[in-house]
């Protein structure tokens, strides 16, 4: 998850299911042709490379502990890494684009929410979360996701989870610099509910006097590092009368 801003873009956009359309449409229709039938993570193998170690990078290693850490913390028993299982290097095309596929498939889990506020988490299938267009939309999320950090030469992981609704597998892709995607650690964040303000002094500008308020919350990856931040800024301008202005 090296870029933040396209993947906390990602996360913010199936959130509301609100994501842009593909770019290169025929590229797109005939990737899907490639991979249209059914695929597995035994299909992925063929497309990888072994690695020479099967310990991960350090950093790597240090954001699943640290998310472990968290999930623990927050979720207890709901939500929790179970086994980490090494796959291979992404060797080819067919190899990205069955990774494509996979993690957008209807039948796989994925979460969202934030782990701070428990009430706000969702895990289960994609398929059981999201329906017609909206699944869709979904999907195209997911695979936007992957689609510009995901290339021949990306190490690939087989996370296994337990949770509340029983035990379940994802791929997770990562390189020496850290963790690109995966559809759990992806999609939840931590974000104190808490808010930031701010408020500024009044602003006078010829007849027109304004003054401004904001409120932010800044969102961290599951391992702590800081992903994003969401909020709003209000802005009151007025002219004439001069009397004071109080917020």
């Amino acid at each position: 998850m090296k870029k933040l801003v396209t993947t906390f873009k990602v996360f913010a956009a199936l959130s509301v299911l609100a994501l842009s359309s593909c770019s290169d449409e025929n590229n797109e229709i005939t990737r899907q042709e490639t991979v249209q039938a059914k695929v597995s993570p035994e299909d992925l193998k063929k497309e990888t490379t072994p690695l020479p170690s099967k310990i991960v990078p350090e950093t790597v290693q240090v954001q699943l502990d640290e998310s472990k850490k968290n999930l623990e913390i927050y979720l207890k028993s709901d939500l929790q890494i179970a086994e980490v299982n090494i796959i291979g290097k992404i060797s080819t095309q067919k190899g990205i684009d069955i990774s494509q596929s996979l993690i957008s498939d209807s039948g796989q889990y994925i979460a969202l929410g934030n782990i701070m506020e428990t009430s706000s988490v969702k895990i289960g299938k994609i398929g059981d979360l999201y329906t017609g267009d909206d699944l869709t939309t979904a999907q195209k999320g997911l695979k936007d996701a992957i689609t510009e950090e995901v290339k021949a030469g990306t190490n690939v992981m087989e996370i296994t989870w337990n949770s509340k609704n029983g035990t379940f597998s994802t791929l997770c892709f990562y390189n020496e610099s850290g963790i690109i995607w995966d559809n759990i650690l992806g999609g939840l964040v931590m974000m104190d509910t808490r808010a930031n303000t701010e408020t500024s002094s009044e602003i006078k500008a010829a007849k027109v006097v304004s003054k401004w308020y904001k409120q932010w919350w800044t969102a961290n990856w599951l391992w702590g590092s800081k992903r994003g931040e969401i909020g709003y800024q209000i802005t009151i301008y007025y002219s004439g009368l001069q009397f004071p202005m109080r917020m």
